[in-house]
């Protein structure tokens, strides 16, 4: 089962980037349209990421996870009304 340990390495992943100062993670179920609402109105305010690593996005199962770095451009304050 291939699929297994690649949702094992993206759980992982996942978990350092939640316990790291450098990273938020917001998660939500895909039937959450308000939190989709949210997550719409944040890419437009944080699009386009300088890098490609300032905004991931992962899915394991109906769960997708939105993983943000913290810089300059973006702090945690910023990210409250979304969290």
């Amino acid at each position: 089962m291939p699929w297994c340990s690649e949702n094992v390495r993206l759980r992982m992943m996942i978990k350092e980037m939640e316990d790291s100062d450098d990273w938020v993670v917001v998660k939500a179920k895909r039937d959450d349209t308000a939190f989709y609402e949210k997550i719409r109105e944040m890419k437009g305010i944080f699009y386009p990421p300088r890098f490609e690593s300032e905004f991931k996005k992962y899915t394991i199962g109906d769960t997708d996870f939105y993983c943000l770095r913290l810089s300059d451009r973006i702090s945690r304050n910023d990210l409250l009304p979304f969290l």
